[in-house]
């Protein structure tokens, strides 16, 4: 069996971001010191109280500290960027980290999810059509990243997860 950790990480919107950034990085640091497989970090752009905006940026920070631990974004949104940005993004993550990165990939619906608790029953089949497209970017977003590293690196070690829903009715 292997350890695994994930965190989104929220914090009392009081707390000083400085400081609860670092106890975030600590627990990571402590995870790869106790022997834990890999750690995912949630993003979040506009919850207050979770701080962390860009995983990518927050992981890098871990890359040196750590030794042994994979490093997974838990997700990428991509309703925040570009899939081509956050491919190359994965790419360049995945070089520096030297196969110790794992891509975790969304499309990020917390928008809609509020559309549809407002919107009547006859016209959710248009957000729905919506997730399928976005399903489909992330899909072609992780290819295009694992693709792009193994190209630009001739390696085989990407590894990508991807988090999509499906419509209700199939």
């Amino acid at each position: 069996m292997r350890l695994g950790y994930f965190t989104m990480p929220l914090h009392p919107i009081e707390r000083n971001p400085l400081d609860t950034l670092q106890e975030d990085r600590d627990a990571i640091i402590l995870a790869d010191q106790l022997g834990f497989y890999d750690a995912f970090v949630g993003e979040h752009l506009t919850d207050q109280a979770e701080n962390v905006t860009n995983s990518f940026i927050f992981l890098a920070t871990l890359i040196s500290e750590t030794k042994q631990i994979k490093l997974g974004t838990g997700t990428s949104n991509l309703s925040q960027a570009h899939p081509t940005l956050v491919a190359a993004h994965a790419a360049m993550f995945d070089h520096l980290a030297k196969g110790r990165f794992i891509f975790g990939i969304s499309p990020y619906r917390y928008y809609y999810k509020q559309m549809l608790t407002k919107m009547k029953l006859s016209k959710r089949h248009v957000i729905f059509k919506r997730f399928a497209e976005e399903d489909d970017a992330a899909r072609q977003c992780g290819v295009a990243a694992a693709q792009r590293s193994a190209a630009t690196a001739n390696m085989k070690r990407a590894r990508v997860c991807i988090a999509t829903s499906n419509h209700p009715n199939g």
